[in-house]
């Protein structure tokens, strides 16, 4: 429904708040209050060197690494100016703005990135020249081509991306000499829990045309649970004036380590500078899996039953009924789904989202009605093992 400004508006009925993700649409500074976006990449064999410089609380744990291919001899790149000390809100800025890029995702919007690792070509000759981002699916999903701007300025096309929606997650890949333009990934901050109270910034590109732009605020919960979309999220609540755009971009302690990714913002009416992100753990999950295995672990498949979905004023009741039963077959297909673990499931969007709250391996209970029937079985719940969304470039 929309408000008498011709925005939309929900009526949220649940205690679990909803926000929503803000994309920044290319049309220049027109303010779009939405979700914040990202694209993910497909990763082939020897692809990286290193996978974000791990952020501890030391100096001397600054060499270890988050992600290590063994199979790439290219040298890790890391940020040397990275102390494992506060810096300040200044001083934190600037190092973290190294890191941080703009996206133009043609057809679907702009929004912001950070680079997690670099490699580049071996004395000799093996290897090859290229950095990986990670940004939010929602940033890229949809986009016939997608350029990254580097901190500097330097532009090149995605090679690739490859995106989970479940997790808002999407890895990029670029070619670029990143030692000749002195392009660093990211310090990572995955050891360290974030802290209701403590100070942050974040680095991104607000409007879709403000890139390195810094936001400071603080985090008002280290673990909220909110509703983006149609999804339950487990997010960084941020006390932070976050613009579409930030999208993708990241969230960094005062050491410059990065500990989150910047996804989402409350569009209530009485709401002013509430911001979420995405913890760096969860991120780093779905990154790596993606690039490793080419899907992000842990994601029930959604997909073992597919659905003719009828809407009312048909001969056929409305409701979902099965169209593909590969994934289940003890549900036959035909069957007039009744319930799901007791729940009244009539639209697909029901079932994903109670699907998207469970695990994988976990069982459910099916109650269905066939040739007037009524029956239910017990089904296991896959893992989805494909992206949801790729991209490549042509």
């Amino acid at each position: 429904m929309y408000n008498g400004n011709g925005r939309r508006s929900y009526e949220v009925r649940s205690r679990i708040p909803r926000v929503q993700p803000v994309r920044q649409k290319p049309s220049g500074l027109a303010i779009v209050l939405a979700v914040l976006i990202g694209a993910a990449l497909l990763v082939g064999a020897g692809y990286l060197g290193a996978f974000l410089a791990t952020a501890g609380d030391s100096k001397s744990d600054m060499t270890a690494v988050l992600y290590d291919d063994p199979t790439v001899t290219g040298e890790i790149l890391t940020d040397i100016s990275y102390t494992g000390e506060e810096l300040g809100a200044v001083k934190a800025a600037e190092l973290a703005k190294h890191s941080v890029v703009e996206i133009d995702a043609a057809e679907a919007g702009r929004g912001s990135g950070v680079v997690i690792a670099v490699s580049e070509v071996n004395a000799d000759g093996t290897g090859e020249d290229a950095a990986y981002i990670i940004t939010n699916c929602h940033v890229v999903k949809g986009a016939g081509e997608i350029k990254v701007t580097l901190p500097g300025g330097t532009k090149c096309d995605a090679l690739w991306a490859k995106g989970d929606e479940a997790g808002d997650i999407a890895v990029i890949k670029i070619a670029v000499d990143c030692s000749a333009i002195g392009l660093k990934a990211a310090v990572s901050g995955t050891g360290v829990q974030p802290q209701a109270g403590q100070q942050v910034i974040a680095v991104g590109n607000p409007l879709g045309d403000l890139g390195g732009s810094v936001a400071v605020g603080y985090i008002a919960a280290s673990n909220r649970t909110v509703m983006v979309g149609d999804r339950k999220m487990d997010l960084i609540q941020l006390d932070m004036s976050l613009n579409a755009g930030n999208s993708g971009g990241g969230l960094f302690d005062l050491r410059g380590a990065l500990i989150g990714i910047v996804n989402a913002k409350s569009l209530a009416p009485d709401a002013e500078g509430i911001g979420f992100a995405i913890p760096l753990s969860d991120a780093v999950t779905a990154a790596v899996g993606i690039m490793e295995q080419g899907y992000a672990p842990g994601r029930v498949d959604t997909d073992m039953l597919r659905f003719k979905e009828v809407s009312s004023g048909g001969a056929m009741a409305s409701g979902l009924y099965v169209s593909d039963n590969s994934g289940a077959e003890v549900i036959p297909e035909g069957a007039y789904i009744v319930e799901v673990d007791g729940e009244t499931i009539s639209t697909r969007a029901q079932w994903v989202a109670l699907l998207n709250e469970k695990a994988v391996n976990e069982t459910i209970r099916i109650t269905y009605e066939k040739d007037g029937t009524v029956s239910t079985e017990t089904v296991t719940l896959p893992e989805k093992k494909s992206c949801d969304w790729e991209y490549r470039r042509g």
